[in-house]
């Protein structure tokens, strides 16, 4: 297969950031809602992927890059409705919209810094991570819970479910 230049300026750029990986890790976690509906639990599940990476030689010196993998989570209330449960937070303000399951599973898992400042001993915890955990986090740390008026327009969402 021939190279073009594009494929050979697209490898000589991305050399330099190849030395600016440290340490990684990645934790496979279900998300479980549990709700009481008409007297009766009912339970829903998602299964979501984050992966840590320490990031060295950095212009700004050391810290640390996250991906998130997953969809919502879709919980059916039987003939109540559907709430889906977004990986982000959203103030009430609505202005800024922040990723939460990186942060909060480092909680869960008993990892007391930040992604940036992640140690190698951290990078062990998340490797080693198993077992069913409460969501570790107070009530501002929750997920975003909403409701769409028509499933077919996304864009139009009934309303974003208050967290107490």
């Amino acid at each position: 297969m021939p190279y073009t230049r594009r494929t050979l300026i697209a490898s000589l750029v991305s050399l330099p950031l190849m030395g600016c990986q440290g340490e990684s890790a990645t934790v496979r976690f279900k998300v479980i809602a549990l709700a009481t509906v008409d007297g009766r639990p009912v339970e829903s599940s998602s299964v979501m992927e984050v992966s840590y990476s320490k990031v060295t030689q950095s212009l700004i010196g050391n810290g640390g890059t996250t991906r998130l993998y997953g969809e919502a989570l879709i919980f059916d209330l039987g003939g109540k409705g559907t709430v889906y449960i977004l990986p982000i937070r959203r103030p009430p303000s609505g202005s800024i919209i922040y990723n939460i399951y990186e942060f909060n599973v480092l909680r869960t898992f008993g990892v007391k810094n930040s992604v940036g400042s992640l140690a190698p001993a951290d990078f062990d915890t998340l490797r080693i991570a198993k077992g069913r955990r409460p969501y570790n986090v107070d009530n501002s740390q929750l997920p975003t819970f909403v409701a769409f008026a028509d499933k077919g327009n996304p864009k139009r969402f009934t309303r974003s479910i208050p967290q107490s």
